[in-house]
């Protein structure tokens, strides 16, 4: 019996252990910016037509990895802001799931407001091919991420876990998500052109620099204003994608594993 007792309990404390994941910062965008009130996030989504979305409370959660919301239109993907002084370094694309080295470019440093590119989406046996013109990359499933990477070649990521100022404390968070679900007039409108932001649609938010967390303070700071506002994205024709870490299925199964053989040897008694 206390065998039985012990394995039970091994079951319980890995089951409660495996769900438990870092603290992320910010827990939402600064209010604040280095580039002067008139360009927080509550400013530039006013002025580009977004004037129902709270940026510091309407965020989307959890937004690491997204799929095509359409089997018959691509994604479109749209350049809409930067306010940064690495505004023309910065790189944004997607990256593998499976693989956060394989990634594809969708807007470099020379791309200015209101570029915009096609994404097609197209699968091959169990792979997707993922393509913008003539250049193609390989991905191991439908599901990608998006990245923003700086001046210096520092790389972040909409995973979190995969951030470059993660410590073994905490996560940094450095991207934020916004659907048009919620706005009235579902258009959004930059220099003079009028762009769909509907449920499908999102605005993806960028920092571009680390930070680091002040426990004192219990905010980021260092290197960083985390104001999200040095590239915003309109892209076209996405959805979150909420599955669980494959890691994470695996323990909870083996703790229920655990629980299920006790009952079995119990009921044998």
């Amino acid at each position: 019996m206390k065998i039985i007792s012990t394995l039970l309990t091994s079951a319980i404390i890995l089951t409660a252990t495996t769900v438990l994941a870092l603290p992320e910062y910010p827990v939402a965008p600064y209010s604040t910016s280095w580039d002067g009130s008139a360009n927080v996030l509550t400013s530039v989504f006013k002025n580009i037509g977004a004037t129902e979305i709270n940026p510091y409370t309407a965020f989307t959660e959890p937004d690491a990895y997204w799929k095509s919301s359409s089997t018959s239109e691509s994604v479109i993907a749209t350049l809409l802001i930067e306010i940064a002084g690495y505004k023309n370094y910065n790189s944004f694309g997607i990256y593998d799931k499976g693989s956060n080295s394989n990634k594809l470019e969708i807007f470099q440093g020379a791309d200015s407001a209101k570029a915009s590119e096609q994404l097609s989406i197209t699968q091959s046996g169990t792979s997707f091919n993922f393509a913008i013109g003539s250049t193609t990359k390989t991905f191991s499933s439908n599901e990608f991420g998006f990245y923003l990477q700086n001046k210096t070649g520092a790389i972040f990521y909409s995973d979190s876990s995969l951030n470059p100022d993660n410590t073994n404390a905490y996560m940094v968070d450095h991207m934020f998500s916004y659907s048009g679900a919620t706005d009235k007039d579902n258009k959004v409108t930059v220099k003079g052109t009028e762009y769909a932001f509907n449920a499908d649609t999102w605005l993806l938010a960028f920092e571009d620099l680390k930070g680091v967390f002040n426990p004192t303070t219990g905010k980021l700071t260092g290197g960083s204003d985390f104001d999200f506002n040095d590239m915003i994205v309109l892209v076209d024709n996405i959805t979150t994608s909420t599955v669980p870490e494959p890691g994470t299925i695996v323990l909870l199964g083996a703790g229920l594993l655990g629980l299920g053989f006790y009952g079995r040897r119990r009921s044998q008694k």
